[in-house]
């Protein structure tokens, strides 16, 4: 890949992701290895005199990372783009280290952006990446919406987090590193078999070796998530069927139009009503979802009605779900991996009416991340 196709490449991710042109600033999770690094360098480039902020996050899990961060910020301002190093202070977890230091790096990261009035982040996901998640995902026993792999585009805390690099390879990657002359840091963790993502690349040979390349893989994923494009549409009319929102901060749910739809859209429905009345970062599991679907059936055939789902708060918050769906409809369905939920009042029959109490609103539907890890 020539440095004219690599700046082709990365503006046409860019349009994908929504931006057609370079406005405001922009800030940029550099780690210091080949991809990251390019990523800045193309996202330099890219744009203009726009603001272009980098920051590192020194860990502190391992001797020399904070030196290492250091000499990524030179290398970086030697092509002109700004550096911050940002530094976890603390206690260290002793287990599931990478888990706890990525939700850790991304919060550091999302207040440096609010901090500095910048609401976009870009991270340096490439296809390698993209691919060893479905392996990942599909060794836990993910479903559809996980196998489909990460979103170019989500929100966290505040922040779009953008990955403009998921159509280029590592070794296109370093490539751009090269071509501007700006050497990078391999991290030993990424050597280190006892992750299960280090463990899965060393097949990534061999089912290239079949056919099985990242950018076929990436074809696959695609077609997975139109997939799940669609069955979040039909979640999102079954929903507004069914399922209304109450003042007092609860949702009721039809049993018999929940009955009536397909298994997997039943889960879809009730994994999508828990996030609305509890959001969490990441949705119920399935075993949880499962076992709420099969109560809820059971009802249906004995005595139908409505479902009622809340969350356990205090009568005082209660509001704060409806703030939250209000909050939640101006994201608008475009965003994937985005909760979608609308609040409206729309008449019905006395009986409709009676149900739900008076004034209250209806919950039209919300299209969100379940089965985002799942």
């Amino acid at each position: 890949m020539t440095m004219d196709d690599a700046a082709k490449e990365f503006a046409a991710a860019m349009q994908r992701l929504g931006i057609d042109a370079p406005s405001g600033g922009y800030v940029v999770a550099v780690s210091g290895g080949g991809d990251s690094l390019a990523l800045a360098l193309l996202l330099k480039q890219w744009a203009g005199g726009a603001r272009v902020l980098a920051l590192t996050v020194d860990h502190g899990l391992r001797e020399g990372s904070r030196a290492e961060a250091e000499q990524t910020g030179e290398t970086l301002k030697k092509h002109g783009i700004e550096h911050r190093i940002l530094t976890w202070e603390g206690d260290k977890p002793a287990t599931h280290i990478q888990e706890r230091a990525r939700q850790k790096r991304y919060e550091l990261l999302a207040a440096a952006c609010r901090a500095e009035n910048i609401p976009v982040l870009m991270v340096a996901h490439n296809a390698e990446d993209q691919a060893e998640t479905f392996w990942m995902r599909l060794a836990h026993g993910s479903g559809l919406d996980g196998l489909a792999g990460m979103a170019a585009s989500r929100d966290f805390e505040g922040v779009r987090v953008l990955r403009p690099l998921m159509g280029f390879t590592r070794a296109a990657l370093r490539e751009v590193c090269k071509k501007y002359g700006a050497a990078w840091a391999e991290d030993p963790s990424n050597e280190n078999e006892k992750f299960l993502r280090v463990r899965l690349r060393g097949f990534e040979d061999v089912l290239a070796g079949e056919g099985l390349t990242p950018q076929r893989l990436s074809q696959v994923l695609q077609k997975l998530e139109d997939a799940r494009d669609a069955l979040r549409t039909v979640t999102q009319e079954k929903l507004d069927a069914f399922a209304m929102a109450h003042e007092a901060g609860f949702v009721t749910l039809d049993r018999q139009g929940l009955s009536s739809a397909p298994a997997d859209i039943q889960r879809r429905m009730i994994s999508c009503i828990l996030h609305c009345v509890a959001p969490q970062d990441y949705p119920a599991g399935f075993e949880a979802v499962e076992a709420a679907r099969r109560d809820m059936l059971a009802e249906a055939e004995q005595i139908g009605g409505v479902t009622v789902l809340a969350a356990q708060v205090e009568a005082a918050d209660m509001n704060m779900m409806l703030e939250q769906m209000d909050a939640l409809r101006e994201i608008g369905p475009q965003r994937r991996g985005c909760c979608r939920a609308a609040v409206s009042e729309r008449p019905g029959s006395a009986a409709r009416r009676a149900r739900r109490g008076p004034g209250g609103p209806r919950l039209r539907g919300a299209s969100g991340p379940w089965g985002s890890r799942r």
